[in-house]
């Protein structure tokens, strides 16, 4: 009796466990799934955030492409709006890249910069979306 107890709270932990890797490696956008395959392959530090570079560089992409996108939709005056949307959101991720940099990155060992360049990653991420969201709401009928 108490292996069998052992044994099913053996095969729960199991389950639970492959299902909390599956879902936390699931994702909907190619960017993200390019990474994990990238990312997968490459077990040392410098080839996990080479591989979050490329990242950081093809959500910068989506940005360009929205942010193209957008200006063609809007009227001058809300093209001016934009652009000092955009600048600021520009500033404001370089000065928390110069933040990540100047702090975490520099910490002792080889993991902070994994966690450096994975918030840099999140912050160009969440641009990208937010610029697809508005072209999206701007877009529809």
């Amino acid at each position: 009796m108490y292996m069998k107890k052992v044994l099913s709270i053996f095969f729960v932990l199991i389950f639970c466990s492959v299902s909390a890797v599956t879902a936390e490696t699931k994702s909907e956008y190619l960017i993200d799934k390019v990474l994990n395959e990238c990312t997968s392959k490459n077990f040392m530090t410098s080839g996990m955030n080479r591989c979050t570079y490329e990242g950081i560089d093809a959500w910068n992409k989506e940005i360009t492409k929205y942010s193209a996108q957008i200006i063609g939709l809007l009227n001058d005056d809300e093209v001016e709006i934009f652009n000092v949307s955009q600048q600021s959101w520009e500033n404001y991720y370089n000065k928390e890249k110069d933040f990540l940099y100047k702090t975490i990155y520099q910490k002792e060992g080889d993991i902070h910069t994994t966690f450096a360049i994975s918030d840099m990653y999140d912050l160009v991420k969440s641009r990208a979306l937010t610029l697809k969201k508005y072209l999206s709401e701007l877009t529809e009928y």
